[in-house]
């Protein structure tokens, strides 16, 4: 499930995607906000909306790779899981606690 931020002309400016699983714990599997719009609250809205979503859904956590970006996570409330490799080289996992 994907959600698209807009601006007040309606143009996209970020993207979230939320991938459900099969158990408690959802995949936050893409999340991108446009350079110019970063430092505007935009990444942190679409944070909130995957967390309430998932949690609408019945997860108890949501769960991300991050790279470069960890120290975002951890500001939206994402705390440190372990470590994970990726294609483009190494990486944090990390999850949100959601309230139901």
């Amino acid at each position: 499930m994907g959600r698209v931020a807009v601006d007040i002309h309606q143009t996209p400016v970020g993207f979230s995607v939320v991938v459900p699983t099969n158990g408690s714990v959802h995949e936050l599997d893409g999340l991108f906000v446009e350079p110019d719009q970063m430092s505007c609250g935009v990444g942190r809205a679409l944070v909130e909306d995957a967390a309430a979503r998932a949690s609408d859904q019945g997860a108890e956590a949501l769960e991300v790779t991050a790279g470069p970006a960890q120290a975002f996570y951890e500001r939206v409330r994402f705390n440190l899981i372990g470590s994970a490799r990726t294609r483009f080289g190494p990486a944090v996992r990390m999850r949100r606690d959601l309230q139901r």
